[in-house]
C-alpha cells in the first residue's frame, strides 16, 4: 500500500504525487481511491481505486539513488538497441517499450533514439515525426522520474546522466 504525500510513477502518465487516499462513490459502490496529482500537470486528477490490481500495478515507487545509479551504469553498458528501419516495425516496438515502464528498455531506447539523431544530422536529415514523439514520451517517463529523484528539473537530467557516464570513465 502506498501512503498520502509519497511520489509515485503511474504507467505512462509518469511521476505523481499521492495528495490523498480517500473513499469515493463514482458507480453507485462506495471504494477507497488514491488520489494521484501529476508533478507536471498539478491541476489534473487521477482516481485509482485501491483495490484495481491491474491500475495499482501500474503505480512504482520511485528509484532509490543506488537503483538510480546502477540504472545509468547498466543503462551504457547494455548492447545498443539496433535500429529497426521499417517505421511502423519500429514504432510498435517503441510503443511496447513506453507501456511496459521497463526503466531499462527506456534508457536504452533513448540512447538509441538519441544516437539516430545524430547519424541523421550528420546527413543533413531529421528523424521522424513519430521517432520524436516518442523520444518526447520516454523522456518525460525517464528524465521526470530521475528529476523527482534528485530534486533537479528534468532538462537538467541528460547532462547529470553525461556527467555520471564520465566520472565512470
Amino acid at each position: 500500500m502506498f501512503s498520502i504525500g509519497s511520489y509515485v510513477v503511474y504507467g505512462s502518465q509518469g511521476v505523481c504525487r499521492i495528495s490523498e487516499i480517500r473513499r469515493e462513490d463514482f458507480s453507485g459502490t462506495a471504494k477507497d481511491y488514491y488520489i494521484l496529482t501529476p508533478s507536471d500537470d498539478p491541476k489534473m486528477v487521477i482516481y485509482v481505486p485501491t483495490d484495481a490490481t491491474s491500475l495499482t500495478s501500474q503505480m512504482r515507487q520511485l528509484l532509490s539513488l543506488d537503483e538510480l545509479s546502477a540504472l545509468i551504469h547498466d543503462g551504457a553498458a547494455s548492447k545498443p538497441m539496433e535500429w529497426i528501419n521499417d517505421p511502423r516495425s519500429r514504432n510498435e516496438q517503441f510503443r511496447q517499450i513506453l507501456q511496459s515502464g521497463d526503466r531499462l528498455r527506456l534508457f536504452c531506447l533513448l540512447r538509441a533514439i538519441h544516437e539516430r539523431r545524430e547519424q541523421q544530422i550528420a546527413l543533413g536529415k531529421k528523424l521522424y515525426a513519430a521517432d520524436e514523439a516518442i523520444c518526447q514520451r520516454a523522456e518525460k517517463l525517464l528524465h521526470g522520474e530521475i528529476a523527482a529523484v534528485l530534486n533537479i528539473k528534468p532538462d537538467e537530467v541528460q547532462s547529470y546522466i553525461q556527467s555520471q557516464l564520465r566520472a565512470e570513465g
